[in-house]
């Protein structure tokens, strides 16, 4: 086995203990990043795509309120964020920007 798969394998094995506690999580990428401790950011993402493929996580685009920086909505895919989206927190629409969108990672229960 080469070291890159060896390294892939650890940082998939990390992640996998870490999301597989029974109970539904949800984290970040710099969460992620921060606990695992990867020995780059692209062995996450790989680590994270083959978890994602073999359903042991799923991963959302969420996009958060400009004012009070919580969720206002979940999507499957950076196509589907639609260009604005009603931020209940405030009771207002909103324009979506990159800024606002931030790629979640959960767990089932």
């Amino acid at each position: 086995m080469s070291w890159i798969k060896l390294a892939r394998s650890s940082v998939r094995d990390r992640l996998a203990g870490l999301l597989k506690k029974g109970e539904a999580r949800e984290y970040t990428l710099q969460q992620l990043y921060l606990l695992v401790k990867p020995s780059s950011p692209e062995q996450l993402a790989l680590a994270l795509d083959e978890l994602e493929r073999s359903g042991v996580i799923t991963k959302v685009y969420r996009v958060e309120s400009p004012r009070s920086h919580g969720g206002i909505g979940d999507f499957k895919s950076i196509g589907a964020i639609p260009k604005t989206i009603h931020d209940w927190t405030v009771d207002e629409d909103v324009d979506v920007d990159p800024s606002l969108i931030r790629p979640i990672i959960k767990t089932p229960a």
